[in-house]
């Protein structure tokens, strides 16, 4: 039986109970207010955000360990842009919203420097690789395109390294590899003092403590660089802890330069290196490229920037952007099933250099329509695996030594086109002969059922429709 309350009691309880709806009330609006109070903060702080244009969004994920910010916008294919010292991710907004009107564009902050969380460690570039694959799995890209500059591209070379699967390519900017080719004697250059500096346990920390507008306008020369520039980027170093992260990236290198110089497995991811025309790291792009190959990259390719010295993406932003259009467009159009296709090849032409033309044929469809150059020798169409075997190891019979190696895999769509570098010595002559031809290879249902190779490379894009995507025409 429910108990009778008095009617003055009964009074005073509602009233009690008005009021505690009153305060909860006024604590949900204070609270709501508090909240859209930080919102207007946090535009507030982002001007530089804002300053791109629409649909722009700044955020922070956590990831291994830390907390990165990031800078998004566009629809797409995924690219992430890694900046490089002393810079974050405004380095690249001349950039963004010219890429972001093809690709969803995310810039960031990496660990410890700009908006993101310092930490006491994990600066080696494989750890902070794993940071950028937690954030792109945070946001649902199964597969990204990473364009890092600086020690952003020693990032995203270790991305690439570490996670081929989720790679569709990379793009490295003006910086050498730690371990890798003429990685040593580059330290070695004027133009990287900075590098031991950077390197000295705690004395750069304690000497560019309230001084970094003066050090990093060393760094920042030039017309390219306003005073707010720099005043932004001195600000985003503005305490000793995340000084101490940007000069811990430079302490890790050689655990970079230990897990580079052990990355010797074969992967078709395509890798492009760049550099500024002016740039001391310009000449060292070829050695490089060698030592990537030498390591199992076998889609190495590169380009120079005109006009521009270290900072390519203040210097020239326009032909960074299309660099990346170009590239990641291209890169974009690969598929998982192309990628086991292409590895195929790379042990077909692998086993044609042995003199093993029968595992040279094995990969091909039983009845690939296979056809070569009439000025070639012994020039026209062959059909079937056993045909192609019979005539590859006739091709090979008039040298007395050489190879035909695979420079680089160009897939599109249902083909692939391979940029071949045959260098043989015919039997009786001492002289090499060196020939760049191009074999484009059409793949259905995961069988190549046909080759037509091209002694002109242009021809060869061409005729199979991806010529746009890598040349950027």
């Amino acid at each position: 039986m429910r108990e009778q309350i008095p009617q003055e009691e009964a009074r005073g309880t509602v009233m009690t109970v008005q009021s505690i709806l009153m305060k909860i009330g006024i604590f949900l609006l204070a609270g709501c207010g508090n909240i859209f109070a930080q919102s207007q903060t946090k535009q507030q702080l982002n001007p530089l955000v804002a300053s791109l244009g629409s649909g722009f969004s700044s955020d922070y994920a956590k990831v291994n360990g830390t907390t990165l910010h990031y800078v998004r916008g566009g629809t797409g294919p995924a690219v992430i842009l890694l900046h490089g010292f002393p810079e974050d991710w405004y380095e690249f907004h001349q950039v963004i919203p010219r890429l972001a009107k093809k690709f969803t564009v995310v810039a960031v902050d990496l660990r410890g420097m700009g908006g993101s969380e310092a930490t006491p460690g994990g600066y080696d570039a494989a750890n902070m690789a794993e940071d950028i694959r937690q954030l792109a799995a945070q946001l649902h890209f199964e597969r990204v395109y990473v364009v890092g500059h600086d020690l952003g591209g020693m990032v995203a070379y270790a991305f690439a390294r570490r996670y081929p699967e989720t790679t569709r390519g990379a793009m490295i900017l003006d910086v050498p590899l730690a371990g890798l080719g003429p990685w040593d004697e580059i330290q070695t250059l004027p133009q990287v003092w900075h590098i031991r500096f950077h390197q000295t346990p705690e004395l750069p920390e304690k000497l560019v403590a309230g001084r970094q507008a003066i050090y990093f306008r060393y760094f920042l020369s030039g017309p390219n660089f306003s005073d707010a520039d720099v005043a932004h980027y001195a600000e985003s170093y503005a305490s000793v802890e995340k000084l101490h992260s940007i000069f811990e990236f430079y302490r890790a290198f050689p655990e970079d330069a230990k897990f580079n110089a052990a990355q010797r497995s074969a992967t078709n991811v395509p890798l492009l290196l760049a550099a500024g025309e002016k740039s001391p790291f310009h000449p060292y792009i070829p050695s490089t490229a060698r030592a990537l190959r030498e390591h199992g990259c076998s889609n190495v390719r590169t380009e120079v920037i005109k006009d521009s010295v270290h900072y390519v993406a203040d210097e020239q932003p326009g032909t960074v952007a299309q660099l990346v259009e170009q590239y990641a467009a291209e890169a974009s159009l690969r598929t998982p099933e192309l990628d086991r296709v292409i590895a195929s090849l790379r042990g077909a032409y692998a086993a044609f250099n042995r003199g093993d033309t029968d595992a040279a044929v094995e990969p091909l469809d039983a009845h690939i329509e296979w056809t070569e150059p009439a000025a070639f020798p012994g020039g026209g169409t062959y059909h079937g695996r056993e045909a192609v075997r019979h005539y590859l190891a006739q091709s090979r019979s008039p040298w007395a030594e050489g190879s035909s190696e695979p420079e680089q895999f160009i897939a599109a769509n249902n083909r692939i086109v391979v940029f071949v570098r045959a260098r043989f010595r015919t039997k009786g002559s001492d002289t090499w002969q060196d020939v760049s031809l191009a074999d484009v290879y059409t793949v259905n249902n995961g069988e190549l059922v046909q080759m037509r190779a091209f002694a002109d490379r242009q021809e060869a894009l061409h005729w199979a429709g991806v010529e746009d995507q890598v040349t950027g025409r």
